[in-house]
């Protein structure tokens, strides 16, 4: 398994929105002692904070939409352009639109950081299914079932082509996402193996 990480210190983890991406995230991290960069997470720290920053972007998750590209690319670029060489970083959430990957994809080749992105393949029924629970646990405020349309909607009109350009790239591993934690686990880390 340590040959992986020896080539690959940055993973992307890529699917629509219940996935398990997150938690595919905390397990791969749990595994090698890569830190997680969360683009979501971020934007909800600072959806927080009273600042006009702030207030902008809570209004616009809880009415369940995307912050903007440039926000998205700026949080990145800090999390990434001083990272050592050496340092392991799994990225969940990023690379939402086919600008953001291409951004994502010149910035890695740049820093001669090798990558992978990881894409978890679940059906739009399955997104559904999922979410619903997660909105009737009170875990986030954006899922309810219009909030969940019309992130699956970006899904289908913008973050298709990221999978395309990654796939394009040749840096795209694709898993089957709607097996059980576990199992989703072990079909990634052998497909990461097999590509090191």
């Amino acid at each position: 398994m340590a040959n992986i990480f020896a080539t690959y210190k940055t993973i992307a983890m890529l699917g629509k929105s219940g996935c398990g991406k997150g938690t595919q995230a905390k397990l791969l991290s749990e595994q090698t002692g890569f830190k997680v960069f969360s683009v979501g997470n971020r934007f909800r720290e600072l959806g927080a904070e009273d600042t006009p920053l702030g207030r902008r972007l809570k209004a616009t998750i809880d009415g369940g939409h995307l912050a903007p590209s440039w926000l998205a690319m700026y949080l990145f670029k800090e999390s990434t352009l001083r990272l050592p060489s050496e340092e392991g970083i799994i990225y969940e959430g990023t690379n939402r639109k086919p600008l953001e990957a291409e951004v994502f994809h010149d910035v890695m080749s740049w820093l001669e950081r090798p990558y992978k992105a990881v894409y978890f393949d679940i059906s739009d029924e399955e997104v559904l299914k999922r979410l619903s629970i997660r909105g009737m646990l009170g875990h986030r405020q954006d899922d309810n079932e219009e909030g969940v349309r019309e992130r699956l909607g970006w899904f289908h009109t913008e973050t298709i082509k990221v999978i395309e350009l990654f796939r394009s790239k040749g840096t795209l591993i694709e898993v089957n996402g709607e097996q059980d934690e576990k199992a989703v686990f072990e079909e990634m880390m052998t497909k990461l193996e097999a590509a090191s």
